[in-house]
């Protein structure tokens, strides 16, 4: 029994040793032939197929909207390619518009922080780039006819609505600004005075009130002078003022006053020294834009 015991154990024995020796000469080369096909695989992306390339190149032409070419990437290449690409710039959202400004000027100025209605007038006719629409019932502060002068002559489109009693009073100084340039119009049709006092600027700015533009609102009278840029506001005015003109008269050229660079001062005189012809048809265009 006990001789059987040892025989077992000595059978046993001889069976780890010969297993160790085939593992120790077999396994090796096994694992020497599977090692070069497990680090035969490419560590990098793949090669882009052919097709996806020329479908790349297909797109080419809309890369400069960045969109249009993600579109066109997808419908040629797919989604799984279209998804790769970077995201295209978010568009900024436009600014908003800017709130309405209102400036209200007084003659006499108020003290310290007030606005001048003179000054705001010339700052504003100085600033004018394409058109200046003025109606009034007299002109006869020579500051704002030198602003009116200086705009013309930089081509800005300045059209001029006056009331009779001006045409009969002061016959030189319209024509003479007829003659430097200005469109001038009578508002012949108003069966009273055509007392508005009202000057557009660029379609964009009117300033109004009870400020006329003369020597006493100037400098001796108690005036205001509202000047903005809301567009409700600058669009009605600019809309009564258009209407004016439909049935004003254009002053016509028929003696030649002596030109001044400024138009001067004149001396108002009772005869009209022009003549006056009939509305042109609606169809034709307008002094001063209607913007």
């Amino acid at each position: 029994m006990k001789q059987g015991l040892l025989a077992a154990i000595a059978f046993f024995l001889a069976g780890l040793a010969l297993g160790a020796v085939l593992i120790w000469f077999i396994l090796p080369p096994v694992i020497t032939v599977q090692a070069p096909a497990q680090l035969a695989r490419p560590s990098s992306s793949p090669t882009p197929r052919p097709d996806v390339v020329a479908a790349m190149d297909r797109c080419q032409p809309m890369l400069g909207d960045c969109s249009a070419y993600h579109d066109c990437v997808r419908r040629e290449a797919g989604d799984a390619v279209a998804t790769g690409l970077p995201d295209c710039p978010q568009t900024p959202a436009p600014p908003a518009p800017a709130s309405p400004e209102y400036i209200l000027c007084f003659s006499p100025p108020v003290p310290a922080d007030g606005c001048d209605p003179m000054t705001a007038v010339v700052h504003s006719l100085d600033a004018a780039k394409r058109t200046v629409a003025l109606q009034t019932y007299a002109l006869t502060s020579q500051t704002t006819v030198d602003a009116l002068v200086r705009a013309a002559a930089r081509q800005v489109a300045v059209g001029v609505i006056v009331d009779r009693q001006m045409l009969q009073e002061q016959p030189e100084l319209v024509l003479n600004l007829a003659q430097a340039g200005l469109a001038m119009r009578v508002d012949a049709s108003v069966q009273g005075a055509a007392r508005n006092s009202v000057l557009l600027i660029d379609g964009t700015i009117a300033l109004a009130g009870s400020f006329d533009f003369t020597n006493e609102a100037e400098h001796g009278n108690a005036d205001d002078l509202l000047v903005t840029n809301d567009r409700a506001i600058v669009a009605r005015y600019l809309a009564n003022w258009n209407f004016h003109l439909k049935h004003s008269e254009p002053i016509e050229l028929t003696a030649a006053p002596a030109p001044s660079a400024t138009a001067g001062a004149h001396r108002a005189h009772r005869k009209s020294r022009h003549r006056t012809r009939p509305a042109e048809t609606d169809d034709e265009t307008p002094d001063a834009p209607e913007q």
